[in-house]
């Protein structure tokens, strides 16, 4: 009997044990979902499976991500018209684009932004031959904003530049460096800090009077930093200023400098703004290689009064139509007057940059280099 006992307090136990951890459980999972619901794919989520109650809550969410999109790609705020519908309607923002900014490059972003939070871009349209996006945000169920970009400051076709970056000089000094140097255009060689042949490769240039700025390693997503001067988002301010200098001391007469890698350091406010405060106070400018498309460059550099350029297109990434690329990179130098390439110190890539020279001599395109281009586009906007 005393045993039976035993074994049904036993039994007791072990299936309160059970309803607690499930009853645990099931908290843990209650809170997490009303966590969820609480963010923005959770509104988004509620909205459309029929909560039509959340639609201001959504549209007010989506509203503050286009808008940071549009001021990380050079908008000014106050240059926005943001015009609300009727109730339950979507907003209309109209905005103009700065002509130093890529069509393409905030599309990416305000698609991927709007993404992140459940929404998506329910349409988008180029019109004025390139010049302007008509585009229609929202969810699955309801459209929350359109928005009406165009690029301002359109030149002639006459008047167009194109500057090409090459990048990733510094590992060797061969026949394939010595042909980009000596190249009779006015591209910009971009020369990684500490390798074997970095200082070489800024003798040489110096010598061929060759524009050439600072490669600057930088962290990736993937937590890839490349070189002793690397750039961590985890380093403090002091040391990324001090990796700086010493970058720069390594590629002595830089221009300017652009980012290696760097998806995830171009991300990051801090890290940034210690960067770009450096480079104002050598008197450089920075290139985004725009190798992200949640990069903080363009903003900050905006509030700190500093010269800032951005990448269009990177024209060879392995598997890439170089040569379709060279012919998108010119016909938007075409529409808007200018753009900017970026390429790597390859045979194959030097083979296409010799056929683009000749394209873009026919078509009336100078080649520029990114120096050059700052004080035009300065000159153009004073």
């Amino acid at each position: 009997m005393a045993g039976r006992k035993r074994k049904s307090k036993k039994t007791i136990r072990t299936r309160l044990s059970i309803l607690a951890a499930a009853l645990f459980i099931l908290f843990v999972l209650f809170f997490q979902a009303a966590r969820f619901l609480d963010s923005p794919p959770g509104r988004v989520f509620l909205l459309d499976i029929g909560f039509d109650s959340k639609f201001s809550e959504v549209q007010s969410d989506i509203n503050q991500r286009v808008i940071r999109v549009l001021m990380e790609n050079g908008v000014k705020r106050s240059s926005m018209e943001i015009i609300p519908g009727a109730e339950g309607e979507g907003y209309t923002i109209r905005a103009p684009l700065p002509a130093n900014r890529s069509l393409v490059k905030l599309n990416v972003a305000l698609d991927s932004a709007v993404e992140d939070m459940g929404g998506r871009v329910r349409e988008c349209h180029e019109k004025d031959s390139g010049n302007s996006l008509d585009m229609k945000i929202g969810t699955g169920r309801r459209l929350t904003h359109r928005c009406l970009i165009k690029r301002t400051g359109k030149a002639s076709r006459a008047n167009s530049r194109i500057a090409i970056v090459v990048d990733d000089f510094g590992y060797s000094y061969n026949g394939v460096a010595r042909e980009f140097i000596e190249l009779d255009a006015g591209i910009t060689i971009s020369v990684i800090p500490g390798l074997k042949h970095s200082q070489r490769i800024c003798a040489e240039a110096s010598r061929a009077k060759r524009a050439f700025i600072c490669h600057m390693p930088m962290e990736s997503e993937e937590g890839e930093c490349q070189g002793e001067n690397c750039l961590k988002v985890s380093m403090s301010d002091s040391q990324i200023e001090d990796a700086v200098i010493a970058a720069l001391e390594q590629i002595p007469g830089a221009a300017g400098m652009n980012n290696h890698m760097g998806s995830k350091a171009t991300a990051d406010r801090r890290v940034m703004a210690t960067v770009l405060k450096a480079c104002r106070e050598r008197d450089i400018f920075f290139l985004d290689s725009l190798t992200s498309p949640n990069s903080v460059v363009a903003e900050i550099a905006e509030g700190m009064g500093l010269p800032v350029l951005a990448n269009d297109i990177f024209l060879d990434n392995r598997g890439d139509d170089i040569r379709g690329n060279m012919l998108k990179l010119m016909r938007q130098s075409e529409r808007r007057g200018w753009a900017i390439g970026i390429m790597h110190v390859r045979s194959d890539s030097f083979r296409e940059l010799k056929w683009m020279v000749n394209e873009a001599k026919k078509r009336g395109i100078e080649f520029i280099t990114l120096k050059d281009l700052i004080t035009l586009i300065a000159g153009k906007e004073a």
